[in-house]
């Protein structure tokens, strides 16, 4: 089903609900290499977070196979796969009043022994608060941050997860060992300085470490400036898959959204721009 150089591969994935009555998701196949921004785009219901669950585990397939790293997702021991693999998700829930280093540390219990906490711990904690632009933030209390504050903490927290220590560096050494995450709407609570900014620390994952990254995005022009490749959902199903260029096209668009759109060139980058007509 996969070769050596895909991080994660699925084949043939759906999903119902009801018995089977009510399909939310229907022959989707995606593949995800080392170093690869790829981005999910598609109206409201069409499948996105549904594909994203069944993609982390929190869902179970109703048909077809999910590999990360040519394993079956099933065979990884959650510790292992969580010291590779980090999701940030949409919207995550915290009602304690820890400081936002305690809650970046978090991402760091997987690479602790007998879940002791380490210098170097604390050491990738502030350093990745600082890449979300949060240096300072560390004793802050989580609960007063605004919520474009607390999401950054928890995208520090996932990129602190990801990060090799030195109780396991066989997690870096290998590149069979390429981190993966999961990004659901990652820009939908911060304002336009920051939702570039999360979204170049993902592409500087994909550069720096051979990171591969699967975000779930609304905002089409930031699907096309970041993303190396895009997927296409309509109803449940792929509609188009392919570089920014081959799925964002006017009459693709109009038939996903059922908006009239144009599509033109961006003045500054060399993608697409997609301006509602």
């Amino acid at each position: 089903m996969t070769t050596a150089s895909h991080v994660l591969s699925a084949r043939g994935l759906a999903y119902t609900v009801d018995a089977g009555r009510k399909t939310l998701l229907a022959d989707v196949d995606l593949t995800l290499r080392p170093g690869e921004f790829h981005a999910i785009i598609g109206r409201n219901g069409a499948g996105k977070s549904t594909l994203l669950k069944l993609l982390t585990g929190e869902l179970h397939p109703t048909a077809g196979e999910i590999e990360l790293w040519q394993i079956p997702l099933a065979r990884h021991r959650a510790r292992h796969l969580a010291r590779r693999r980090g999701v940030l998700a949409q919207h995550t829930e915290l009602h304690f009043d820890y400081r936002a280093l305690e809650v970046v540390l978090l991402g760091r219990i997987p690479h602790q022994r007998n879940q002791i906490e380490t210098d170097a711990d604390v050491a990738i904690a502030l350093d990745c608060l600082h890449r979300v632009g949060l240096a300072g933030y560390e004793d802050r209390n989580y609960l007063t941050l605004s919520g474009g504050e607390q999401q950054r903490v928890h995208l520090a927290r996932v990129l602190a997860q990801v990060t090799p220590g030195d109780a396991h560096p066989d997690d870096a050494a290998s590149p069979d060992h390429r981190p993966l995450l999961f990004l659901d709407e990652p820009t939908s609570s911060l304002d336009l300085h920051h939702q570039n900014q999360v979204l170049e620390i993902a592409r500087s994952l994909t550069r720096d470490r051979g990171a591969a990254v699967l975000a779930v995005l609304h905002d089409l022009n930031l699907a096309a400036r970041y993303a190396d490749t895009i997927t296409l959902l309509t109803a449940g199903r792929v509609t188009a898959c392919g570089t920014p260029d081959a799925v964002l096209r006017e009459d693709t668009l109009r038939h996903a959204f059922s908006h009239e759109v144009r599509v033109q060139r961006h003045p500054c980058f060399d993608c697409p721009l997609v301006i509602s007509a």
